[in-house]
Parts: C-alpha cells; structure tokens; sequence
C-alpha cells in the first residue's frame, strides 16, 4: 500500500497533540488508533508507525526540563595535558580559549545550576555499570559547518570514541531521552577556518592518553563568562 497523501497533516497534528500532552501517551496512542481504522485516511502499516514514531519524538521534546547554555556536562583532560591542546586552540579558536576549557561534550546546553543537586545522584546511578577506561587523542578530524566555515577537533582512537559513547549513551537511556540521537565524541581546537586544519596538525601531533573516571559539570553567570 502507497503513503496516504494525507500522513505529512496527520504527522503534524498528533506531533502536535503529544507535545501538548507530554504525560499522556494514552491520549495520543487512542488518536492514532482512531486515524488508523477510519477508511477516509487509508493508512498503511508503516503510515500508522510514521505516526508512533513522530508522537513519541513530540512528547519527549514537550517532557524535556529547562536547559541552560551557561552550563554544560563534559569529560576534561587533567589539567597537566592542556599545553599541547590549548597551544593549538589559541591559533584556532582564541575567543573560545578564555571560555572553554578544553573538554568532550556530553550535553550542551545542560540543566542549569539549581537543578544540579536533585540530578547528581540520578546522574550517579546512570553511570555507574560503566568502569573507568582511557581516552586517547588520536589524530584530528574536521565538520564543515557550512557558511561558518570548519569546525577542527582532536579524535579519539575507536576504543576510547566507544567508552565515551557508552557514557552518552547511559545519559540518553536512563537520564536524558532528549539528547540528540546523533553523538561523534570529539574535542573542538579550532572553528571558523575556511581550510581543513587536521592534516597539518597532525602531522605534528604526539597522542595524549588520560583516564576517565569521572564526569564534570561546568557552569558560568552569563554567557561571556568563562565556564568553570
């Protein structure tokens, strides 16, 4: 059976039902039981799982709590490791520099401070199955960003893009089902080149090694402030 011509409206409205209604997946789900068994709208199968799936995105959306771009949940390099990283950041990306500290992105932007201590200990147990493991920065890679030019990046080895991952993951699965699906562990050194950076950089680049065993939450007043 063809795609009903009618699913793109029929998308939009249940998406917008379950936004409204992101605690009501009841609600929702009767919606589209209806719009399935109505001759009128001739459904397929995989119409009716187009409609499941954009009613749950919508109501994950509606159910995300307040976030904030002041804060942020990354994984930091031990300070003794910055040199190297933030020699290259300060040619790269300089503005960024007195902002960020060098780090891999977890959730940005994240809860905003006064969330923190109810989320902590829920934060813990998500994590917790996962060991300790080492992040190695391989070599370097390169997004193009459009008209905002390219973004540069020190790349983890698989082993350690894999650790990171689980760590997303764990986030995504038990804590935070709004984080974007689509997660490349990455650490930015430079952003705005209108040329791919990675193959000189490379050339030069000694791998740095370090343990992580922790997560760290960074937080600033306002968004000019360095995040800390």
């Amino acid at each position: 059976m063809s795609t009903s011509p009618l699913l793109p409206l029929l998308r939009e409205l249940v998406s917008r039902l379950a936004a409204a209604c992101p605690q009501s997946s009841a609600t929702t789900d009767a919606v589209v039981d209806m719009l399935s068994g109505h001759p009128l709208f001739d459904l397929s199968r995989k119409d009716v799982a187009k409609l499941r799936k954009a009613a749950g995105d919508a109501a994950l959306r509606g159910r995300a709590p307040e976030l904030s771009h002041n804060t942020a949940l990354v994984i930091l390099p031990p300070v003794e490791l910055w040199e190297p990283i933030n020699a290259i950041r300060a040619e790269l990306e300089p503005h960024h520099l007195t902002i960020w500290p060098p780090h891999i992105t977890l959730a940005y932007p994240f809860l905003p401070v006064h969330a923190w201590p109810d989320n902590l200990a829920p934060l813990a147990a998500a994590t917790a199955s996962i060991d300790p493991f080492d992040v190695t920065l391989l070599t370097f890679g390169t997004f193009s960003r459009g008209k905002n030019g390219m973004l540069t990046y020190l790349e983890p080895d698989p082993e350690s893009a894999s650790g990171i991952t689980a760590v997303r993951a764990a986030l995504c699965d038990q804590l935070f089902p709004y984080l974007p699906a689509k997660f490349t562990p990455h650490l930015t050194v430079g952003r705005g080149q209108s040329d791919p950076q990675a193959p000189r950089l490379a050339a030069h680049w000694t791998p740095i090694t370090f343990p992580v065993s922790h997560l760290a939450l960074l937080a600033r007043p306002h968004r000019d402030a360095p995040l800390e």
